[in-house]
């Protein structure tokens, strides 16, 4: 390792190295997340990515953060976030009531809100990824 570099190049080089030898991405996930890149790192990422392909995990791959959400998926986030319960409601009731104001189906809302099925999973990760 180069002696010049800070404690963070030589992580980057080490993640980059892991990359290499086994096709492990989870520490430099972790590191690019965790630590801004210096020129000395980005030359290093830059140099793995030009030598290897990327491919997808066998289980697929999830929606790209820079991938725009449908307008239905807007809509949907728009009225789980606004969400509230007045006093005299149930929850069934406003629910209902929130999907009647914003215009979605109350069983997808109801799937959402309790973070159940696939899709409500997606949108709920891609929420907490754009938020950081």
């Amino acid at each position: 390792m180069n002696e010049d570099w800070s404690w963070t190049d030589q992580r980057y080089l080490l993640a980059v190295m892991a990359a290499d030898k086994n096709g492990n991405l989870a520490p430099l996930i972790v590191l690019l997340r965790e630590q801004p890149l210096s020129r000395s790192a980005a030359e290093l990422v830059a140099d793995l990515l030009e030598r290897h392909q990327l491919k997808r995990w066998p289980s697929g791959q999830s929606r790209p953060l820079y991938d725009p959400l449908s307008d239905a998926d807007i809509k949907l986030l728009s009225a789980a976030t606004g969400y509230e319960r007045r006093p005299y409601e149930t929850r069934d009731q406003a629910m209902e009531r929130v999907a009647k104001e914003e215009g979605v189906d109350e069983e997808e809302l109801r799937r959402l809100l309790n973070q159940d099925g696939p899709r409500a999973q997606r949108l709920l990760q891609h929420y907490r990824r754009l938020r950081g």
